[in-house]
């Protein structure tokens, strides 16, 4: 019964010395991230987006479809998916598919998001949607954004 009392004293006067010189050393010197840099938060409700017509084609055995995006929102937008879902001719959901942008996507910045979807025989029409992590998205449909992804052409 002694050697108990005689280790949990031990062990007690060890863990206060210990403390006390852990609390006696500096602390560490911290820096500021964000110091002098605009920090904008994500949007939250809904977001415009401007989009092209989905361009849908048929490569080996996968259908791919493939759409630019465009956040005309005034602030970052979180995480953006773009579902597509392919039904066939009697409406009944065949197979469906989503990409996303993961992070925030600034204000004007311009993506191409890419689905790649197994081909099924019976696909025969399909249907898309947009959303983002913090609420709903306003597609708007425009004729023609520039492609992120395209080679740079000399002028």
């Amino acid at each position: 019964m002694n050697r108990a009392r005689v280790a949990l004293g031990a062990t007690f006067v060890a863990t206060v010395l210990a403390a006390g010189t852990a609390l006696a050393q500096a602390p560490p010197e911290m820096k500021q991230v964000l110091a002098g840099k605009k920090f904008v938060p994500p949007l939250r409700g809904e977001a415009l987006i401007e989009f092209t017509p989905p361009v849908t084609r048929r490569e080996g055995a996968n259908v791919v479809t493939r759409v630019i995006v465009r956040n005309a929102s005034l602030a970052p937008v979180p995480l953006l998916t773009f579902s597509e879902t392919w039904f066939d001719k009697t409406g009944a959901i065949v197979v469906g598919n989503k990409a996303s942008i993961k992070g925030l996507m600034q204000p004007g910045e311009v993506h191409t998001l890419t689905l790649t979807t197994p081909w099924k025989p019976a696909m025969s029409r399909n249907n898309f949607n947009f959303s983002h992590g913090n609420g709903t998205v306003k597609p708007q449909k425009v004729d023609k954004l520039a492609d992120p992804n395209a080679p740079a052409t000399k002028k």
